[in-house]
């Protein structure tokens, strides 16, 4: 199994749940740093803001292999309501020197969105998406350790989470959490100590994975989603790291 096929299933297990707590706001709304420019955005730029639009309210990338929605990015222009530019302290590196970089703020209709995703049978997950608590362990340095916020497997699983409005949290990982859940329990997967320590945080759903590193540079990562008290189990293997 491909790196985002195997990071698109852990995240988009929230989508079989009926939890309604965490809102994710700006659902229609894409931003992109961009060329300083004050025109109108380029036909490109909002293609690629309405892609970004599609994918975070249908809450999966697969949307965009729709026929109709593929018909509909070539008219992204058409969907734009408002756009706005603001200017920041990033540069970038062209072939006629340096050139500074605005953010680009495209809002695109929600109605008009709705009824081009309900016309091609997408479901609509709406603001209101369960908060995913996410506890992660690898043996990336020979040893189970507890992965933070400043992990590269956290960075890439938040990047993802993001692109589909997933609203993701992480454990602090601090005394009172390393009691409560030592390193061997969330290793194993073990469910009751995972739920044990996740009430602290209030969670809608707890999602406990492990990557365990292969000599080859891949890696078998194994999943535990609790969900109201059920948990569900689920593995894959080949899971790419070299790259993350």
């Amino acid at each position: 199994m491909k790196k985002q096929s195997v990071l698109f299933a852990l995240l988009a297990l929230f989508l079989n749940s009926p939890a309604q707590a965490g809102k994710v706001t700006e659902l229609y709304q894409a931003q992109m740093q961009v060329p300083e420019q004050s025109s109108l955005p380029d036909a490109r730029q909002i293609r690629q803001g309405f892609a970004q639009v599609l994918v975070r309210v249908a809450g999966q990338r697969t949307v965009l292999g729709k026929p109709l929605v593929q018909q509909q990015l070539d008219s992204a222009g058409t969907y734009l309501e408002r756009y706005a530019y603001q200017s920041t302290n990033q540069v970038t590196q062209t072939a006629e020197g340096t050139q500074r970089l605005q953010q680009l703020t495209l809002d695109f209709s929600p109605v008009a969105v709705n009824d081009l995703l309900n016309r091609a049978g997408v479901a609509l997950v709406g603001e209101q998406r369960p908060v995913i608590l996410l506890w992660l362990a690898s043996d990336q340095y020979g040893n189970p350790e507890f992965m933070g916020t400043d992990s590269r497997y956290f960075s890439l699983l938040s990047q993802v989470a993001a692109e589909r409005g997933i609203p993701l949290q992480m454990p602090l990982l601090d005394l009172q959490d390393q009691g409560a859940l030592p390193v061997s329990d969330l290793w194993g997967l073990f469910a009751t100590p995972i739920e044990d320590a996740s009430l602290r945080y209030r969670p809608d759903v707890v999602l406990a994975a492990r990557l365990q590193n292969r000599p080859d540079g891949s890696a078998e990562v194994s999943w535990m989603l609790i969900d109201r008290g059920t948990p569900q189990r689920q593995q894959a293997q080949g899971l790419s790291l070299i790259h993350i």
